[in-house]
């Protein structure tokens, strides 16, 4: 309907402690709103059905890995806090833990294949997963299509429908892969 969803990211907020990070939502009409708040890092954003999904790419850092995850909201969704743990919320349908290779930053860019599946890139790993979701919208099947360091980092992806090619932005690489 023309909403724009913005993955509004602290994580660079020279505030201490950082403000938590949310997802904003525009409409056409030049109003906005909240919908959800709470996130650590929030990252990829998109749109898919009567939800938008969005990537937390740094839940928490521990013994040399870090912990990530996909949440969705209702798109009609407004000011859903993601009290406490986030990785409790009704609203989780993924938990990744990856090994750190140098940045610790996981779950990032999220596009949707013609099957219906999320295609979530890892930035730090440079691996791209994609999850078959069950009728509740939760991970339900997780398999490598891009192992971890074949590229030297997996940015946001964009999904061209007619081809079925996934493109994926590599910071690290200076490139966009195919």
């Amino acid at each position: 309907d023309g909403t724009v969803f913005v993955a509004d990211n602290q994580f660079f907020s020279e505030t201490s402690p950082k403000p938590a990070s949310r997802l904003l939502a525009g409409a056409p009409d030049g109003t906005s709103r909240v919908v959800a708040t709470g996130l650590k890092v929030a990252n990829g954003v998109r749109v898919h059905g009567a939800h938008v999904y969005v990537t937390d790419s740094q839940l928490a850092v521990a013994d040399g890995k870090v912990t990530s995850a996909l949440f969705r909201f209702p798109v009609k969704g407004e000011n859903v806090t993601l009290a406490g743990d986030p990785l409790k919320s009704a609203h989780l349908v993924a938990r990744f833990e990856t090994a750190i290779r140098r940045d610790p930053f996981g779950a990032d860019g999220i596009v949707f294949d013609a099957a219906d599946r999320a295609l979530v890139s890892f930035f730090d790993a440079g691996s791209v997963v994609p999850i078959a979701l069950d009728a509740a919208g939760k991970a339900a099947k997780e398999e490598i299509v891009l192992p971890a360091g074949i590229l030297p980092s997996a940015d946001g992806m964009a999904l061209d429908a007619k081809t079925g090619v996934v493109y994926v932005a590599d910071p690290r690489g200076n490139a966009v892969h195919a």
